[in-house]
């Protein structure tokens, strides 16, 4: 498998109400750098953040060990930049990227397919794959990144 896309991949409202609280003025967001924060849920499978809770629906659906969870809030710009994030894992990981709104911004697979970012849809491909995020100019860009255990 090189990469599967699934639209609505979760229930809508549970889609909307993650949005919802991901843009709450008090949500804990860390700048990464001048295109984007994070948020880190779990690292190493350690949970590292009071919001594990959001990714309930996620669990639910991947019933495998999470290694790895972030949020991301993509910041608009004047113009796209092409963006990379290395998740520094080398094993043989599958990662979920989950889009919790639609934006004119792209994720291109291994510089080849480009896949528009659009509202619950979730794009999933083995760790090892290259992932470049194109960053939107009209509005910003949330996602969720899980990478998980294959078996």
């Amino acid at each position: 498998m090189i990469y599967k896309c699934e639209n609505n991949y979760l229930d809508n409202k549970q889609n909307v109400s993650l949005k919802e609280t991901l843009k709450q003025k008090n949500f804990p967001w860390f700048i990464e750098n001048e295109l984007f924060l994070k948020h880190t849920f779990i690292y190493n499978s350690e949970m590292i953040s009071n919001f594990c809770y959001l990714l309930d629906p996620f669990t639910k659906k991947i019933k495998n060990k999470i290694l790895n969870a972030s949020c991301y809030f993509f910041l608009k710009g004047q113009e796209t930049n092409r963006v990379k994030i290395d998740n520094n894992i080398k094993d043989n990981f599958l990662c979920l990227i989950h889009y919790l709104n639609s934006s004119e911004g792209s994720i291109e697979i291994n510089n080849m397919d480009k896949i528009p970012n659009t509202s619950n849809r979730a794009v999933l491909f083995d760790n090892n794959v290259k992932v470049t995020h194109n960053t939107p100019i009209k509005e910003n860009q949330f996602f969720v990144e899980i990478l998980f255990n294959k078996f």
